[in-house]
């Protein structure tokens, strides 16, 4: 809004404008209100469109988590993945000398885990991270590390997979 990022979740939802509105006065049988909504339909101030329309209490950080200790993710299914790409998204950090540490992991059977040898650098600050994978077998997971007095991650971790 107003220049600056936001974080609200979004639906994909035609507005109530004419066919000539939504395609920029364009014709033919593609040009017709909802089709395309990514590209098509007129951009607002507050981020919204006409093709997609904040969600009422939407706000992004509910997708984040803080971490005041050691965890691991739950299993991402990648079976059929020959790629992946484990993200980090810091969003804050704070304590003393506060640091994360991730690695990727992968199942033997299913239940017992194995770090398959991939890394992330030592993670003090607000940022985006990222490992590439490949050689997935079925499962995967990250196991992550917090260290530093009174340490807290705010994150957002998530998987791009490729076939």
């Amino acid at each position: 809004m107003d220049g600056k990022p936001v974080r609200k979740w979004q639906i994909m939802q035609a507005a109530d404008v004419t066919d000539a509105e939504w395609a920029y006065g364009a014709e033919g049988e593609w040009n017709k209100r909802g089709i395309d909504p990514m590209w098509y339909g007129r951009r607002h101030p507050d981020g919204s469109t006409d093709g997609y329309q904040f969600v009422q209490r939407g706000d992004q950080l509910l997708c984040y988590k803080d971490f005041i200790g050691d965890f691991e993710t739950e299993p991402f299914e990648c079976g059929r993945a020959s790629e992946a790409i484990l993200f980090v998204r810091v969003e804050e950090v704070s304590g003393t000398d506060a640091v994360l540490r991730a690695k990727a992991q992968i199942p033997a059977d299913g239940v017992t885990w194995a770090d398959e040898g991939t890394e992330f650098g030592p993670i003090t600050a607000r940022s985006l991270n990222f490992i590439r994978l490949t050689h997935l077998g079925g499962w995967l997971r990250l196991a992550c590390t917090i260290s530093g007095a009174d340490a807290r991650f705010r994150l957002l971790l998530n998987v791009a997979l490729k076939e």
